[in-house]
């Protein structure tokens, strides 16, 4: 993202947002494709071999997924936070612009 003096490249910003949601979205595809391994080891594995059937079973409501869905909330908390922020810049920006145009040289 480019800085230009005081100001920010607000397209750039907001093309970075709309690049960490579609990572976050990602994150829910994750989030399935691992439960559904799980899932299909555990069922191929529950009448042959007890143990890993255990194990299998004990990582499928392991912390893992609250870490995950943890992370999810983070993580779009920030990307809400941020768009909130420029937005606030590109008020302040706008405002600032309109009480002292002409007034400032921002170079």
């Amino acid at each position: 993202m480019a800085i230009d003096g005081w100001r920010i490249d607000i397209a750039a910003a907001r093309q970075v947002l709309a690049a960490a949601e579609s990572d976050l979205n990602g994150l829910d595809d994750m989030d399935v494709v691992i439960s559904t391994a799980i899932s299909d080891a555990l069922h191929s594995t529950a009448s042959k071999a007890m143990a890993t059937a255990s194990a299998l079973s004990m990582l499928g409501t392991d912390p893992f997924e609250i870490d995950l869905a943890s992370t999810n909330a983070h993580i779009t908390t920030a990307i809400e936070s941020t768009r909130s922020a420029i937005t606030a810049y590109e008020h302040g920006d706008s405002e600032m612009a309109r009480h002292y145009d002409g007034l400032v040289d921002p170079k």
